[in-house]
């Protein structure tokens, strides 16, 4: 279990680290994030948990890429669903006090960050069908492609747009 939660909190680490070089760094990479929209936070999502599980996959010489389709996948919709659940329960960021709004988006993140863990240790002790896998990678890498071209042109959808609050 201690391991699991090191991998969370790495993860909740990178995409803190993810967010805050693209205030600091005033140039557009694929890697950080320059706005508050949803799709700049699943982009640092996606690059924070394949950094995460790509250091404790050369750290325990164990890892499939199951594992990182699954747990990229996983924990960028739990950051979805959970961001989006805490708004329709009334946690709206910038309503409520900066320490609290902190605190929630921190634990949101780093509970994303656990449940793809957990989706990952399943993909890698199981052996995965050759269907999900081919299926998930495909979606992982269509992921990465769209991070990196949305990255220099995004569409004028509300997903790349800064939210209203």
């Amino acid at each position: 279990m201690g391991r699991k939660f090191l991998m969370a909190f790495l993860f909740l680490a990178i995409f803190v680290a993810l967010h805050l070089a693209g205030d600091l760094v005033p140039v557009r990479t694929p890697f950080f994030g320059v706005s508050e929209s949803v799709w700049k936070h699943l982009k640092m999502g996606f690059w924070s948990y394949g950094i995460t599980y790509g250091i404790f996959w050369a750290a325990r010489r164990r890892g499939s890429l199951s594992g990182l389709f699954s747990g990229t996948l996983f924990s960028l919709g739990a950051i979805f669903i959970l961001y989006y659940t805490s708004l329709n329960l009334g946690a709206v960021p910038g309503r409520l006090p900066l320490a609290l709004d902190i605190i929630l988006v921190s634990l949101i993140t780093f509970v994303s960050g656990l449940l793809g863990v957990e989706a990952s240790d399943l993909a890698d002790s199981t052996a995965a069908r050759r269907g999900f896998l081919v299926a998930s990678g495909i979606l992982w890498v269509l992921l990465l492609v769209l991070f990196i071209v949305y990255t220099y042109q995004q569409p004028a959808l509300p997903l790349f747009q800064e939210p209203v609050l």
